[in-house]
């Protein structure tokens, strides 16, 4: 099953047809454990990104560099902040 060899998966706090919070909870539904990062363009205080930050998830906000993002999935794969 290919679907249980994803750690972790990207999202946007922003999509079309269905936005991050409403993929996320699907996801959750088949892998609970997966990891997940919200990438967003709207400020930490924005409506938008609320959700993420009251459920303790990690947010990454744009724009960002390749080597920032790499480094922030690293950090969330290795179990935190180094």
């Amino acid at each position: 099953n290919q679907g249980q060899r994803i750690n972790l998966v990207l999202l946007d706090v922003i999509m079309p047809k269905m936005g991050g919070k409403e993929a996320y909870e699907k996801i959750r539904q088949i892998r609970p454990d997966v990891l997940c990062l919200f990438s967003s363009g709207y400020s930490i205080n924005a409506i938008h990104t609320d959700f993420v930050l009251k459920r303790g998830l990690e947010l990454i906000q744009k724009p960002y560099t390749p080597t920032d993002l790499l480094r922030k999935i690293r950090e969330i794969l290795d179990g935190g902040p180094q």
